[in-house]
């Protein structure tokens, strides 16, 4: 009778071995994610516009007390936009000196919904959400580069 090695015993660990390295185009996922999220950023606002009109003062009021026009936001700086009746969008600009009592009482006579808004964001806000924005890719890509680092390593 001859004896047979068998594998190892029941008490003994096998030798571990290194696992594989990462692929090199893992690096490149990052680049894809970014340019895909830049290109949804300007692709998708674009995809639900509607046709806008731009109307001067006077058609704007010829277009109010033909009651075409069913909603109005007026900004502080003399800016107006809304909707037509018919679904369009328009702008308009306001001569300040004219948006006072008397076309308020014109608008809400035609039943025009009337909205007043402040100005815009700043640029510090734009900036500031732009890096609330992208501080998390960033904080992860530094995390995954370290960790890259650590288990090739280096």
């Amino acid at each position: 009778m001859t004896k047979q090695a068998s594998s190892t015993p029941p008490g003994d660990k096998p030798v571990p071995m290194a696992p594989p390295p990462p692929p090199a185009w893992r690096h490149w996922l990052w680049v894809v994610a970014f340019a895909v999220f830049i290109g949804l950023y300007f692709v998708l606002p674009a995809t639900r516009m509607t046709k806008q009109v731009t109307l001067d003062y006077s058609q704007f009021v010829h277009q109010v007390s033909a009651q075409k026009i069913r909603s109005v936001t007026i900004a502080s700086d003399g800016t107006a936009s809304g909707v037509l009746k018919s679904g369009t969008d328009y702008t308009t600009v306001i001569p300040i000196q004219l948006a006072g009592p008397p076309l308020l009482a014109q608008l809400q006579k035609e039943n025009v919904e009337i909205v007043a808004s402040a100005s815009g964001p700043s640029f510090g806000s734009e900036v500031l959400s732009w890096v609330i924005l992208l501080l998390p890719f960033l904080v992860l890509g530094y995390v995954w580069i370290r960790l890259s680092r650590r288990a090739s390593g280096q």
